[in-house]
């Protein structure tokens, strides 16, 4: 299963994820819901941080070890901000749709200002 946490300040504001684990939906190389969920997060990423320069808190990833995470600065959340929400959006709708392969939660953060 993927695991997705939300890092969320207490006035809601989304300032990053942290994902890890493997969906187990199919065999790798075929499986959808790794490759949507890989697909949309890459290129919100890369949209942060090549189009809109974006210098993230924290950025690790480790692909042997199927992990990601990036936090942004609470001062970058309103040029961040829908790009966070449609992602946070996203996953949850392929949560919805793909249940036993993908759980969405919520850790609240303090502001990293």
């Amino acid at each position: 299963m993927i695991s997705i946490k939300v890092f969320v300040t207490p006035e809601g504001n989304i300032l990053g994820f942290e994902l890890f684990g493997h969906s187990g939906y199919e065999e790798v190389g075929k499986d959808i819901v790794c490759a949507a969920v890989s697909s949309v997060l890459y290129m919100v990423v890369n949209t942060l941080s090549d189009v809109l320069n974006v210098n993230f808190e924290v950025l690790t990833m480790d692909n042997k070890d199927a992990y990601f995470k990036f936090i942004i600065n609470n001062k970058d959340f309103y040029i961040c901000k829908f790009f966070m929400i449609g992602l946070k959006n996203h996953f949850l709708n392929l949560e919805e749709q793909y249940y036993k392969n993908i759980k969405v939660s919520y850790v609240e953060v303090q502001n990293n200002d």
